[in-house]
């Protein structure tokens, strides 16, 4: 779910973003959607901390914030790539580089 959700954000808000501001083009907008694509870990464990949930699942959640991270910081590092160098990463590297 973190690479998907991720993925999801970064597209929805390139797509939206050059829709509603002009001068926003897709390249533009993937940047945009790749700073504000992942979530708070903190905040999202210490509320399964206060609302008593195992500690177990406490550290799925945590790990699936560390996944999360990652995958927004190589969407970044992707997007920065297109707008600055011109870039197009391929899939293959993009799965080398989350490995």
């Amino acid at each position: 779910m973190a690479i998907a959700l991720v993925a999801f954000t970064v597209l929805g808000v390139a797509a939206v973003a050059s829709w509603l501001f002009p001068g926003f083009d897709w390249r533009i907008g993937f940047v945009l959607g790749a700073v504000v694509a992942t979530t708070d870990a903190i905040a999202a464990t210490s509320i399964a901390k206060r609302v008593g949930l195992p500690k177990r699942i406490v550290d799925v959640l945590t790990g699936e914030s560390l996944v999360n991270d990652a995958t927004g910081l190589l969407a970044l590092e992707f997007a920065i790539a297109i707008v600055v160098y011109g870039q197009t990463p391929t899939i293959s590297s993009a799965v080398l580089r989350l490995v």
